[in-house]
């Protein structure tokens, strides 16, 4: 289907292996839900930390959309048990990792040959902010958690956000909103100091 010209096809990887980072809620169940949208089969190795969020989520889909359930496989393995990880590992097409090098250096070894490694994290993360929804009555409220999240994470998260982008032509309103989020920063990072 499409404009003429143009085609679309959707191709699996086939089998994915999900090593989520375990420091952002339901995180492991997004990472699996984008290798369901793009047909794969998933492993998904849950996170020290995933305090049975995303095995919610993702019983909650598969309630909804019970076909998914036989491309979809949980585990509540450590990284510490190197057979299993080894195991899934094995069996996958390629293998999403969240994290940092120390984690994608220990998958580059697991990985069999052949396999793909998705690496995700320490990226550039950004905000998209309109005009209307700053003038809107939970504009507010958006900007002090946004700061907030700054101040806590201390922009160090694979979800960490470093840019603001603002939809407008007009740099007075760029100017303004960067006087109005100045004092909710300093007020967040006041909260969450930075230690060294």
């Amino acid at each position: 289907g499409g404009a003429p010209g143009f085609w679309r096809r959707r191709a699996p990887l086939g089998v994915l292996l999900h090593i989520a980072a375990g420091n952002v809620d339901g995180l492991p169940a997004y990472s699996a839900v984008e290798g369901l949208l793009a047909g794969n089969v998933n492993i998904l190795k849950l996170p020290a930390g995933d305090n049975g969020l995303s095995v919610r989520l993702l019983q909650a889909l598969t309630d909804r959309a019970p076909a998914l359930a036989e491309r979809l496989f949980v585990f509540d393995t450590p990284s510490t048990d190197l057979g299993a990880m080894e195991a899934m590992a094995r069996l996958a097409d390629g293998i999403a990792v969240w994290g940092g090098e120390g984690a994608v250096s220990a998958l580059r070894r697991l990985a069999p040959p052949g396999a793909r490694l998705i690496e995700w994290g320490h990226r550039l993360g950004f905000c998209y902010v309109t005009p209307a929804a700053l003038a809107s009555p939970a504009g507010e409220a958006g900007l002090t958690a946004l700061a907030g999240h700054v101040a806590e994470t201390k922009q160090l998260l694979c979800s960490s956000l470093q840019t603001v982008f603002l939809d407008t032509e007009d740099f007075a309103q760029v100017e303004a909103l960067a006087e109005r989020f100045l004092p909710l920063l300093e007020r967040a990072m006041a909260k969450y100091p930075v230690r060294d």
